[in-house]
């Protein structure tokens, strides 16, 4: 799976639904502690408050009874209606829900029935218990039970108030992170998805840059190997025409040349004055040797025409031992051309480097032996030519030359490689490398 393949696929970020799964409990202990901790706090204080009314209000009825019982310490049971009557006043308490007296015996003066302690009534009252007398004066106990309802009623708005602010304040929680969440999710996803098309450009436009790489590289490689056809037919039009100038040099003005040469040798032969006539002949003679070796050397140089006539190993073979013949050097040759058959073109330079190659030796080497290296591998042509004569300083002299400098332009325009080893005193070594291909 590719890249971008991956980033296609990729899950949405979800931010705000993990967000809202981890704030949701949270909003809900917030709401649950404001919304009702609040109103069970205020309840808890307005009993608190309510108890300690109702003992007040059970102490103060308590005192009463214990000081009427003090006057008449016998018959005060007698007078409990006249004291409850008495105790009206304080049952005029809208919140107070009743008000007994309990003996010492547990009866309850009001009906003479006994009766269970009252705080265990199950009601909405409040009870509470006061002692009347004390120690071994206790002579009963009076219970006050007031109503609890408006506690509850006045904790009602409380309750509601808390719980709207618990459930606002949740919300803010729950909603404002969400929020944030949802808007970083929107820009997060904006810029993934902005990048996400950047890198499909990119990548657009770098297989658009290869292959127009490609297609530049392929039309410079086809231009090169047209410029490399096109010199190398220029090489062969430029030794076809000398060629063609040499075969017209050989044929008329070498066989002009030849006639005159003849004639002369008849004038010679036949003057009256034959001494004078003999030196003028063998003047002209002279004249039309210099002429006719002239021409041969013109002949040679325009057009080797040796190479159509014997091959390139035998033109090698003859250049060296003419080169031998002309310096008394002695010449090694290791000449091998068997391998594929040339262009006419690597034919004529390999001929034409041996060529210049042996001529800069007569002029500057002065060398005593000389060794000709001709090679024909299946894919490329070595040649190397090798002297014990004085030598160069080849860093000196780079580009320098005419002989070196036309050796190096006739193997550029096949392609070829040429190495030049020389140093004073210690010969030069000319390597060529010639491809086929």
């Amino acid at each position: 799976m590719t890249e971008q393949e991956s980033e296609t696929e990729r899950p949405p970020l979800a931010l705000a639904r993990r967000l809202a799964a981890s704030m949701l409990p949270l909003a809900v202990l917030l709401f649950a502690t404001i919304g009702l901790g609040g109103p069970a706090a205020f309840l808890a204080f307005r009993l608190r408050d309510a108890r300690n009314e109702v003992t007040a209000l059970a102490e103060r009825v308590a005192a009463l009874v214990e000081r009427e019982a003090g006057e008449d310490e016998l018959l005060w049971k007698y007078n409990v209606p006249k004291l409850l009557g008495g105790l009206r006043a304080h049952r005029e308490d809208p919140h107070v829900a009743a008000i007994e007296i309990v003996d010492a015996e547990g009866q309850r003066l009001d009906t003479g029935v006994s009766t269970e302690r009252p705080r265990a009534a199950r009601d909405d009252r409040l009870w509470a218990a006061a002692a009347i007398g004390g120690g071994d004066r206790r002579i009963g106990e009076v219970w006050v039970a007031v109503h609890t309802r408006h506690v509850y009623r006045a904790a009602r708005p409380v309750l509601v108030l808390f719980a709207l602010a618990g459930a606002a304040l949740a919300w803010l929680i729950y909603t404002l992170p969400l929020r944030s969440a949802a808007r970083a999710e929107r820009v997060i996803g904006a810029l993934l998805t902005r990048l996400q098309a950047s890198r499909q450009e990119l990548a657009s436009l770098n297989e658009s840059l290869e292959r127009r790489v490609a297609a530049r590289s392929a039309e410079l490689a086809a231009a090169c190997g047209e410029l490399r056809r096109l010199s190398a037919e220029a090489i062969m039009l430029q030794e076809r025409e000398r060629r063609a100038i040499a075969r017209e040099l050989h044929d008329t003005v070498g066989q002009a040349l030849t006639a005159v040469r003849i004639n002369l040798q008849l004038i010679a032969e036949q003057g009256q004055d034959r001494a004078e006539a003999g030196r003028v002949a063998a003047r002209s003679v002279a004249l039309v040797d210099e002429a006719l070796e002239d021409v041969r050397r013109a002949v040679s140089f325009l057009g080797p025409a040796i190479l159509d006539e014997i091959g390139l190993a035998a033109a090698v073979e003859r250049q060296c031992l003419d080169f031998a013949e002309r310096t008394g050097a002695t010449v090694e040759r290791t000449i091998q051309a068997d391998g594929p058959a040339l262009s006419p073109a690597v034919e004529s330079t390999c001929y034409r480097v041996v060529q210049e190659a042996l001529t800069n030796v007569t002029k500057h080497a002065a060398a005593t032996r000389v060794s000709v290296s001709l090679r024909t591998l299946p894919d490329a042509v070595r040649l190397e030519i090798r002297d014990d004569g004085r030598g160069f300083d080849a860093e000196a002299r780079v580009g320098a030359g005419r002989g070196l400098g036309g050796i190096r332009e006739r193997v550029a325009l096949l392609g070829g490689e040429v190495q030049v080893d020389a140093g004073p005193g210690r010969g030069t070594a000319l390597r060529v490398r010639l491809p086929l291909k």
